[in-house]
């Protein structure tokens, strides 16, 4: 080991004194663990921590689109985006009859899809059930695959399910808690950029025959071509439409939309389709569908 001399304030080397002696260790070692611990915590959370304590006032609280965004005041947001499904799954009231485990695979692609979309590094999900943990569990085992590459299982938390009613619907709610830089959660597309449809927008019973949907590679490609910007902005589409998110996109940038030809088809689906921005020929580089449908004026 090397040494390395650390100045302190007397009150600090009081504290630190106060520690080693109820733990029995020297203040050397009371210090390597907890410069160890501040190590391990910026390796986990991927982002640098401030050393002074964050103030209630000072956290910004606001909505992009539909995650929720604590500014933290130091470039980092903690963000909260919520999903929720019902009526699919394999109980008698269900209007889409699904295997549980499916339904947990696609609510869990779309909270990844959104996370990606926005660079944000996916860090928790809180899952909750509107029908019986037994239901439950089956539709955690698809959240889990999903998010097997991006968050550890002791970060996956069931809160609760319906035990006390008889359910003859199913329904599954996912928090996805992730964090990012602010500077990535904002726009970065340009006036002059091509707008593009990566994928294929289906959802309901098409969706679950499907079995060619967007690939989580091609997601986490179009996102690290956003950090080098190649890419400027990826909306995934929702169930409102393709139309919205191209919309979105113009808006959120402060840009106009001009269509090349006609405007596409308005399907909406749970992120199975992205609109993105870029001057790149996409479809040149992706190899999923992709279509050019406009461009940011």
């Amino acid at each position: 080991m090397r040494i390395t001399n650390v100045r302190l304030n007397e009150e600090m080397i009081e504290k630190l004194d106060r520690i080693a002696s109820s733990m029995l260790i020297s203040r050397s070692e009371v210090i390597r663990n907890a410069v160890g611990l501040y190590i391990k915590l910026i390796e986990n959370l991927g982002v640098q921590l401030r050393t002074s304590a964050i103030l209630l006032n000072e956290i910004k609280c606001r909505k992009i689109r539909g995650s929720v965004v604590l500014d933290l005041g130091n470039n980092t947001g903690i963000t909260i985006s919520s999903f929720s499904y019902g009526g699919v799954g394999e109980k008698p009231g269900d209007s889409v009859g699904a295997e549980y485990k499916t339904v947990g695979e696609i609510i869990a692609r779309q909270a990844l899809i959104e996370m990606l979309s926005k660079n944000i590094t996916p860090y928790s999900l809180i899952v909750n059930f509107t029908c019986d943990m037994d239901s439950g569990i089956k539709m955690l085992r698809g959240i889990t695959e999903i998010f097997q590459d991006w968050i550890d299982g002791d970060r996956i938390f069931v809160t609760g399910s319906e035990e006390s009613i008889k359910t003859v619907q199913s329904g599954v709610s996912l928090s996805a808690v992730g964090v990012a830089t602010i500077e990535d959660l904002g726009s970065r597309a340009r006036s002059g950029e091509k707008i593009w449809l990566v994928g294929e927008p289906i959802m309901g019973e098409e969706l679950l025959r499907k079995t060619s949907v967007i690939s989580l590679s091609t997601v986490k490609e179009l996102s690290d071509m956003r950090k080098d910007g190649r890419v400027g902005d990826i909306v995934p589409v929702r169930s409102d439409g393709v139309i919205r998110a191209v919309e979105y996109l113009a808006d959120f940038s402060g840009n106009k939309v001009i269509y090349l030809n006609d405007e596409p088809a308005d399907t909406g689906c749970p992120s199975t389709a992205l609109v993105v921005s870029s001057d790149r020929d996409l479809d040149r580089i992706i190899r999923e569908k992709v279509q050019l449908i406009g461009k940011l004026v």
